[in-house]
């Protein structure tokens, strides 16, 4: 993850921190070919080379690396409380998303029961309107009502597959 690679970075850092105490060491080579050479005064040209090793090392440098190995654990423990926050939003947002799952399907239940209610009063509006009891337009609402509870029931059906995804999608699946 991120955060790990971020700790991996630091731990890599405060690797390199402890090489400042290390001396360094190079090496240099440096040669010309020119009027007057190494000798001042011979007016010749002349070729000539200088080559050395060289050596540094910071001696009043050891109060910096504690220092920079304590910033280096600071930034770190930045990142596992930022590792932390990021999981427990992601718990809650869990926990809120499975609320959601639940709570669409009690609503397609009670969606399922009203549209079998619906059905069978639309069957007895259908008994008394060929019987003459009932006007069509009152059928007719009926059956819109019917309708309007299948529309509902479909609505929530979508609305659940959505906060499945959503869940799956924060989990990672």
């Amino acid at each position: 993850s991120a955060f790990q690679s971020a700790r991996a970075v630091m731990d890599q850092n405060k690797e390199i921190i402890d090489t400042k105490n290390y001396p360094k060491f190079s090496a240099y080579l440096q040669a010309m070919y020119g009027k007057p050479g190494l000798n001042m005064f011979e007016n010749e040209f002349q070729p000539w080379a200088i080559a050395g090793v060289r050596m540094s090392w910071l001696l009043w440098n050891w109060n910096n690396v504690p220092r920079e190995k304590e910033i280096m654990q600071l930034q770190k423990e930045h990142v596992n409380s930022q590792e932390e926050n990021f999981n427990r939003v992601i718990s809650v947002q869990k926990i809120k998303l499975l609320a959601d799952v639940e709570k669409q399907n009690e609503t397609i239940q009670n969606d399922k029961a009203i549209i079998e209610l619906r059905e069978r009063i639309l069957k007895t509006y259908s008994l008394q309107l060929e019987n003459g009891v009932i006007t069509s337009s009152e059928f007719l609402t009926e059956f819109t009502l019917l309708t309007q509870a299948k529309i509902n029931m479909d609505t929530h059906l979508i609305e659940a597959e959505q906060a499945k995804s959503n869940l799956k999608i924060l989990i990672g699946d």
